[in-house]
C-alpha cells in the first residue's frame, strides 16, 4: 500500500506492540522507511500504540503531550519536519490535546492525523438520526471537537463551514458504528495564522462527498456501506494552500478502519 501510494510518511494506529518488539520490526522496515518512531503503551501491554514511518529524517520526535493521565497509553507521536509538525493522535481527551496542538502551532504549522473518534458532520455517518446518542456522534463530542480542534462555532447540527471542490477520491465509503448533510470544514480563511483552529482537509477538498473510514465488524456493515468518518487529516490554516488532495481508501482490507491519504505540495 505504501508503495502504491508512493508515501513519504506512513502513520499507524492500534499497533498493539510492546517495546521489546520494535527493534525487529524496525530492521525489516529499514530499506523502505529508515526512520520509524513507535509509541507503545506501558500502562497496558498489547494495547493501543501509534507509529510514524518516514523516508526523510525529522528534526525532532516526542511521544507525549505532558499529561500524566494519557502519556503512558502510546497514543501520540509528534514528528517535526522542516515545514511543519506531524502529530499522530488517537481517541479522546480533546481539551488536553487541543491545548497541546495550540502550543505546537506557536512554533510552526501542524498536521494532525489519526482516529479522532468523532464523526463531526451529519454527512460523516451513515444514519445520523439513529445515532444521536451513539458514542462518537453525541452533541457533546461534536461540540468538543469543534471547540478544541477546529475552533469553529458549533451549530448543533450539520457541522462547520465547508471548503472547496466536490467529489471525494474515497468514493462513497462506509457503515455505521452501530446503527448527510455538511461535515466539518475549514471554518475560516487560510493564512490567518496559528491559534485559529485546524482545517478538516477531506471536507475542505470534498465538501459534498460521502466517504467513511470506519465500519464495525457486526451486521456486515462494510459491504452494506454503513460507516463513520472517524479518521482525519487536520492541518493548520497556514498549510491549506499546500494541500493538493485528501482522500480515503475504502478498498484496502485488513481492519475496521481504512487508510487515508494526504498529498501536500512542499515546494
Amino acid at each position: 500500500l505504501a508503495e502504491r501510494e508512493r508515501a513519504d510518511v506512513v502513520c499507524l494506529q492500534e499497533t498493539k506492540l510492546q517495546e521489546k518488539d520494535v527493534d525487529e520490526i524496525q530492521k525489516a522496515l529499514a530499506p523502505s522507511f529508515p526512520h520509524s518512531f513507535w509509541s507503545c503503551s506501558t500502562a497496558k501491554l498489547g494495547y493501543s500504540g501509534t507509529a510514524v514511518l518516514s523516508k526523510v529524517p525529522p528534526l525532532s520526535v516526542r511521544y507525549e503531550i505532558r499529561s500524566k493521565e494519557h502519556d503512558k497509553e502510546g497514543r501520540v507521536v509528534t514528528v517535526e519536519f522542516a515545514p511543519f509538525f506531524l502529530d499522530y493522535r488517537t481517541k479522546e481527551w480533546d481539551v488536553a490535546f487541543g491545548n497541546y496542538v495550540k502550543e505546537l502551532e506557536k512554533q510552526k504549522p501542524v498536521v494532525v492525523t489519526g482516529d479522532l473518534n468523532c464523526a463531526f458532520g451529519e454527512m460523516d455517518i451513515f444514519h445520523p438520526e439513529g445515532n444521536r446518542r451513539s458514542s462518537g456522534f453525541t452533541d457533546e463530542e461534536r461540540s468538543s471537537f469543534a471547540a478544541n480542534l477546529l475552533q469553529v462555532p458549533w451549530d448543533g447540527g450539520e457541522g462547520g463551514e465547508q471548503g472547496e471542490q466536490d467529489e471525494g477520491k474515497g468514493g462513497e465509503g462506509g457503515e455505521g458504528k452501530e446503527g448527510g448533510e455538511e461535515g466539518a470544514g475549514a471554518g475560516r480563511e487560510e493564512g490567518e495564522g496559528e491559534g485559529k483552529g485546524l482545517v478538516d482537509t477531506f471536507r475542505r477538498q470534498h465538501p459534498n462527498a460521502v466517504a467513511y473510514t470506519y465500519w464495525g465488524y457486526r451486521s456486515k456493515a462494510r459491504p452494506a456501506n454503513r460507516g463513520w468518518r472517524l479518521d482525519y487529516f487536520l492541518v493548520s490554516h497556514a498549510l491549506t494552500s499546500r494541500v493538493h488532495d485528501s482522500y480515503t481508501m475504502p478498498d484496502v482490507p485488513g481492519s475496521d478502519h481504512c487508510p487515508l491519504g494526504l498529498v501536500m505540495k512542499m515546494n
